[in-house]
C-alpha cells in the first residue's frame, strides 16, 4: 500500500509535459495580409489588442487550434526556427480567439510576437494575472513569417504549447485541412469511408456504417470556428 501510494505522489508531482508540433510553410500554404508588432499593445482581454496593419501582403501562414487541460491556464506559445543558418526562416506568432478572418486580421486578436524570444524566433505570453484559459475555451495560433519579400516566407519551424496547454482539432470534417469546408472534404471522407481508414470512424466504434456518415454530416453542417 504504500509503495502505490508512492507511486501516486510522485506521479501528481510529474510536471506538466508541454505539447509540440513541428511544420512548415510552402508554396501550398494558405496567404494573408500579416498585422504588424508594431505599436503592438495586448491588454488581456480578447479582442483587445490593437495592431497596424503590416506591408507584407500574401504571406503563408498555418493555423493550429489549442485548449487548456487545466483550469487557470495562462497562455504561451513559442515558435523556432528549425534552420541552422537563422536568416534562412524568421517566425511570427498571432494568436486569436474564437475564429480567425485572413482578411481581417486585427479581429479577435488576443496577442501577436515577432522576436520576444530572441531572432529568429517567436514568443507570445501573458502571464496568468493578465490572462488565463477556460478549459472549453478554443483560441487560433497563427504561425507565419516575418515578410513575403525577403527570402525567408519559407521555412520549418516547431511550435511549442505551455504547460496545460493542447493542441485541438475543433473541426473534424476538414479533412483536408485547408480550414474551409466543401467538396473536398466530402470527397476526402467518401475515399475513406471506401477504403475503412479511421479517419472516416466519426463515431469512433470501430466500424464503417451509417453512423458515420450521420456523425461526418453533422459536423460538416456545424461549420467550422
Amino acid at each position: 500500500m504504500k509503495i502505490i501510494t508512492a507511486i501516486a505522489c510522485a506521479a501528481l508531482a510529474l510536471p506538466a509535459i508541454a505539447d509540440e508540433q513541428f511544420g512548415e510553410l510552402t508554396t501550398e500554404s494558405p496567404t494573408w495580409d500579416r498585422i504588424s508588432t508594431t505599436g503592438l499593445t495586448a491588454d488581456g482581454t480578447c479582442g483587445g489588442a490593437i495592431a497596424i496593419d503590416s506591408v507584407n501582403d500574401a504571406v503563408p501562414y498555418e493555423k493550429y487550434y489549442i485548449q487548456a487541460s487545466a483550469p487557470n491556464t495562462p497562455l504561451e506559445v513559442r515558435a523556432k526556427s528549425q534552420h541552422a543558418n537563422s536568416i534562412d526562416f524568421d517566425p511570427f506568432l498571432a494568436v486569436y480567439c474564437g475564429s480567425f478572418d485572413p482578411l481581417q486580421p486585427m479581429m479577435n486578436l488576443l496577442h501577436a510576437d515577432d522576436d520576444s524570444l530572441s531572432f529568429p524566433n517567436a514568443l507570445v505570453y501573458l502571464p496568468p494575472e493578465d490572462f488565463v484559459l477556460a478549459p472549453d475555451q478554443t483560441l487560433v495560433v497563427i504561425v507565419t513569417t516575418y515578410s513575403n519579400w525577403a527570402p525567408t516566407q519559407y521555412g520549418e519551424y516547431e511550435i511549442i504549447l505551455g504547460d496545460n496547454l493542447i493542441f485541438v482539432n475543433p473541426c473534424a470534417a476538414d479533412l483536408n485541412g485547408d480550414g474551409v469546408l466543401n467538396f473536398f472534404d466530402v470527397s476526402a471522407f467518401l475515399t475513406a469511408f471506401n477504403a475503412t481508414d479511421p479517419s472516416a470512424d466519426f463515431n469512433n466504434d470501430g466500424m464503417f456504417n451509417f453512423f458515420d456518415v450521420s456523425a461526418f454530416l453533422a459536423e460538416f453542417n456545424a461549420g467550422c470556428p
